[in-house]
């Protein structure tokens, strides 16, 4: 055995693990991991990025093409790997599996049919890095549509406004409504298996849930300045490839996870929440789970829109704007 052999070469920062999550997207997962190379941001990242693909027992050829598409590039990655099983176990274990794979210190997941910005995910790394107590973070979002070009978009006012928020007042606001974009996500891999997702019972919502676990164990959610994802608008999502009565399920079972979200997350600190938002978070709760089960989801919907405007977050932020003006 020869004892001249080079060290493995350490990562210049930490290394970032990207997770991606599949279900019956043969015709965009090539798409989807060729973005990845982009630009060469990956392939001169010292040290290496490692490549996980989960797929929940697609019933296409996605995982050939993810396979076919590792044997061919997969040499531009610290470490690849293509994770299948035996039956469908939902979106929210296969995205678990994928996380837990990762080995890095940063994850960034990503649906197998939105595309990565490279060089702008390696710089929001660095960011997040950077950024003393940062666990989770966002990077900006650029929403397209197939043959057009992708239009990176700037944080809205909500949004600047929840960044600016400790994690007691991010919280507060998504007891409410959820502002962040999923696709610009990036987490310290010791956080996920901290707030153990996996536990609640969710089976469609793997965001708004983990958003909320995160904020409630005090830590704040940052935002940060590169686009690190595309975002694809399209109609050919699971759901809409459906039949009616399996988009009637996911709707339900959509509903069914929000229902649950309050129940496991929200209420049970509702005690530490201002009456108003204390009453208002209750009402939400009531609307997802009339939605969960009505057969008119049309009209619970616009109650629930409408049951929006009582927001105190909405009310006071409106107020202060106008005090402000009048000033």
């Amino acid at each position: 055995m020869s004892t001249n052999a080079e060290p493995p070469v350490k990562p210049a920062g930490p290394l970032l693990s990207v997770a991606v999550y599949t279900y019956n997207q043969e015709r965009l997962v090539t798409e989807t991991l060729d973005s990845l190379l982009d630009g060469g941001a990956i392939e001169r990242e010292r040290g290496g990025v490692e490549l996980v693909v989960s797929d929940d027992c697609s019933t296409d050829g996605t995982v050939h093409a993810a396979r076919s598409w590792m044997e061919r590039r997969g040499s531009a990655f610290r470490s690849c790997s293509l994770l299948t099983g035996e039956g469908n176990v939902g979106p929210v274990r296969n995205y678990t599996r994928a996380v837990r794979a990762c080995t890095g210190e940063i994850v960034k997941p990503l649906a197998g049919d939105d595309l990565f910005c490279p060089q702008g995910l390696i710089e929001a790394v660095r960011e997040m890095a950077g950024t003393p107590g940062a666990t989770l973070a966002f990077g900006r979002i650029a929403p397209f549509r197939d043959g057009e070009e992708a239009v990176p978009t700037g944080w809205t006012d909500e949004q600047t406004r929840f960044f600016a928020e400790d994690a007691t007042g991010q919280f507060r606001i998504l007891a409410s409504s959820d502002p962040l974009a999923a696709p610009g996500v990036l987490f310290r891999r010791d956080l996920f298996e901290e707030l153990r997702l996996w536990e609640y019972g969710f089976f469609w919502m793997e965001d708004w849930p983990l958003w909320l676990l995160a904020t409630a164990a005090g830590h704040r959610i940052a935002g940060l300045g590169p686009t690190v994802a595309r975002y694809r608008i399209h109609a050919g999502s699971t759901s809409q490839r459906m039949n009616a009565p399996g988009r009637e399920r996911v709707r339900r079972g959509m509903n069914a996870d929000r229902r649950l979200m309050y129940d496991r997350i929200v209420l049970p600190r509702s005690a530490e929440l201002p009456p108003a938002l204390r009453h208002h978070v209750r009402l939400r709760r009531f609307f997802f789970a009339w939605l969960e089960r009505t057969r008119h989801p049309a009209l619970v919907h616009w109650a629930r829109e409408l049951s929006l405007l009582a927001d105190p977050y909405r009310i006071g932020r409106k107020l202060k704007g106008l005090l402000n003006r009048d000033d």
